[in-house]
C-alpha cells in the first residue's frame, strides 16, 4: 500500500497536469464537411425520387379515378411533393450559395462554417420548415382518407389510410426531432472545442 504521503504526492502531480487540448484541425472539419455534403446529398437524391415517383402515381389516379373529393385529395397532395420538392430545392441552394461565399476553408473560420450548416440542418429537421412540411401533406392525406371512411365504411381501405397517415405523421415528428437533436449534439461539440481553444 502507498503512504499518504505518496498518495498526496500522486493526488498532487494528477491535479497539476497541463488539460489536455481538444484538437481538432481544418482538415478534419473539411473531412466532416465532406460527410455531411454526402449525407445531404442522397437525402435529397431520396426525397426527390420519391416525391417525383409519388406525384407521377398521385398525377395517374387523378385521371384514372373520376371522384371529385377524391381528384381534390390527391391534387393536394400532389401540391404538398411540390412544396417539399421546392424546400429541399431552397436548402440546397442555401447550401451552395453558403459554399461559394465561403471559399477555402481554413482555421477558426472553417468551424464557424461548419457550425452553419449544421444550425441550417438543425433547423430544416425542426421548427417552421419541418412543421410546414407536414402541413403541406396533411390535407391531402386526409381529404383521401376521410373519402374512403366515409364513401366505403364497410371497407378496410380509408381506415388503413387515415391510420397510415398517423403513424407515418408521428413517426416523421420523431425522426426530424432525433435529427436535429443529433445536429445539435455536433454544435455542443463544436462549442465544448472553441471554449476550450479559448
Amino acid at each position: 500500500m502507498c503512504s499518504d504521503s505518496a498518495q498526496n504526492e500522486l493526488f498532487r502531480l494528477w491535479q497539476n497536469q497541463p488539460p489536455a487540448q481538444l484538437a481538432i484541425t481544418p482538415e478534419q472539419i473539411r473531412e466532416r464537411m465532406r460527410r455531411l455534403k454526402r449525407k445531404l446529398f442522397w437525402r435529397d437524391v431520396k426525397i426527390g425520387i420519391i416525391c417525383a415517383g409519388e406525384t407521377a402515381w398521385f398525377a395517374y389516379c387523378i385521371a384514372r379515378i373520376h371522384v371529385p373529393v377524391f381528384q381534390v385529395g390527391m391534387g393536394l397532395i400532389i401540391v404538398g411533393m411540390t412544396y417539399v420538392a421546392g424546400q429541399l430545392l431552397m436548402s440546397n441552394r442555401r447550401r451552395n450559395v453558403s459554399r461559394n461565399a465561403g471559399g477555402e476553408l481554413g482555421g477558426a473560420r472553417s468551424i464557424d462554417f461548419y457550425r452553419g450548416e449544421l444550425q441550417h440542418q438543425r433547423d430544416f429537421h425542426r421548427g417552421f420548415w419541418f412543421w410546414s412540411r407536414l402541413i403541406a401533406l396533411f390535407p391531402g392525406l386526409t381529404v383521401c382518407g376521410f373519402w374512403g371512411v366515409v364513401t366505403y365504411p364497410k371497407s378496410a381501405l380509408g381506415y388503413i389510410l387515415v391510420a397510415g397517415t398517423i403513424v407515418t405523421f408521428a413517426a416523421a415528428i420523431w425522426v426530424n426531432a432525433r435529427m436535429a437533436r443529433g445536429y445539435q449534439r455536433q454544435i455542443d461539440g463544436l462549442d465544448v472545442y472553441q471554449t476550450a481553444a479559448e
